[in-house]
């Protein structure tokens, strides 16, 4: 029906102003409703049409969790407000977000993600290693695992991510049979690569949640504790360790909460989350915002020194990334430039008990900027995804919709 047959009271998009529609259109922060407008309102719609190239649109990046046997995408406030929202709003605003056909069960949290977050995929075994793309559905072929029935268990449900030049890296913690280590395994596909190349270790760590991951310049980069830090060599596996250039003694009555690791402008960056003793012991579920000092995000990048080449982790200070934002997530954790998400540089945001907090990395702020849903987040597994707008010409929807009617 047209615009000119309807009722006046249904015909508030096509009274408006070309100019006011563009206005609107340019406050609708969520891809989701921007993709919603779009397919209501045929007036803006048309006007977009005129633009050659199209406007590119920045959108704020969902949050993705587990919830029971569902994926949940959630939009977080970057810019904060006076106070928390409530777990009561949060719940009323999530969004469920369907499993892809052929997806196996989200519980397991095996997800692959871009290193910058721009897509997501879940991990399936059946019938042929494959990834799910998490919103579209479709799917990409893996080449096979080796019949070897060690790998096949260590690798039944593992993280992933994508790298800009293509090669896929997947991983994996199983706990040891017989005391509290785990066993690290990694499976990566060069660009060019017909078969996995595999790398396994036996890490002597109570768990394997404050472990972080990456594939960065032909090696496989292990982060946790104080005391364990290695590079891998996919050839090696000996490794080399790593040790931290920070005062170990001012932190000492830190809890190592988290650790994430991502590249920034070339440099691998790793980000670990500290917690006071006196306070985890006082709130170990953060259900209130910390007291000044009591979270602590420090930031390291790897880096060679001296004549010999010798890598080492050099802290980095705070004012040296007021240009960006960290988002800190499992498996991947990206930055971003804080203009192109139109906030405040310097930040770093990442989930710690029942919400998301914001850090400011120059003056040691933690502030509690959302509350969750309850119950969010299996094995403590958070995604970043910031999702691209891909919508098809309206004369395509148009085609495709009458085959329903």
């Amino acid at each position: 029906m047209s615009a000119e047959k309807l009722p006046a009271r249904h015909r508030c998009w096509a009274d408006l102003p070309l100019d006011l529609l563009a206005d609107v259109s340019g406050r609708l922060h969520d891809i989701a409703d921007y993709v919603r407008f779009h397919a209501v309102c045929r007036p803006w719609r048309d006007l977009q049409q005129l633009h050659s190239p199209p406007v590119r649109r920045t959108f704020p990046p969902w949050l993705l969790g587990s919830y029971r046997s569902s994926i949940l995408h959630s939009v977080v406030n970057l810019r904060g407000g006076a106070s928390a929202t409530t777990s009561y709003r949060r719940e009323r605003d999530d969004i469920i977000l369907v499993k892809p056909p052929g997806a196996p069960t989200v519980r397991n949290t095996n997800w692959v993600a871009t290193a910058d977050a721009t897509a997501a995929w879940i991990f399936s075994w059946s019938p042929e290693p494959r990834l799910v793309d998490l919103l579209t559905g479709s799917v990409n072929l893996l080449p096979l695992f080796p019949c070897h029935d060690e790998i096949r268990r260590f690798m039944e449900n593992p993280h992933g991510v994508l790298y800009s030049d293509g090669t896929v890296f997947l991983y994996s913690f199983v706990p040891a049979v017989h005391d509290l280590g785990c066993i690290f395994t990694a499976a990566i596909l060069r660009p060019g690569d017909t078969a996995w190349t595999y790398a396994t270790k036996r890490l002597y760590v109570p768990t394997s949640r404050r472990l972080a991951v990456a594939y960065h310049n032909g090696k496989v980069v292990l982060c946790s504790g104080v005391n364990y830090n290695c590079v891998l060599v996919v050839d090696d596996l000996r490794g080399n360790m790593l040790r931290p250039s920070w005062n170990v003694t001012n932190l000492r009555d830190y809890y190592r909460n988290g650790s994430y690791v991502l590249e920034s402008g070339g440099e691998l960056m790793w980000v670990s989350i500290l917690l006071a003793d006196r306070w985890f012991a006082r709130d170990p579920s953060a259900s209130h915002e910390p007291p000044p000092g009591a979270l602590l995000v420090t930031v390291h990048v790897l880096e060679k020194t001296g004549a010999s080449g010798q890598t080492c982790w050099a802290a980095r200070d705070g004012r040296s990334l007021g240009d960006r934002v960290l988002l800190l997530g499992s498996p991947a954790s990206f930055a971003v430039d804080a203009a192109e998400l139109g906030v405040p540089g310097g930040y770093a945001y990442f989930v710690y008990g029942p919400g998301m907090f914001r850090y400011n990395l120059v003056s040691g702020e933690a502030k509690l900027v959302e509350r969750l849903r309850s119950g969010w987040g299996a094995n403590q597994s958070f995604m970043w995804l910031r999702p691209q707008i891909s919508i098809a010409p309206i004369q395509e929807i148009e085609k495709k919709l009458v085959r329903f009617f």
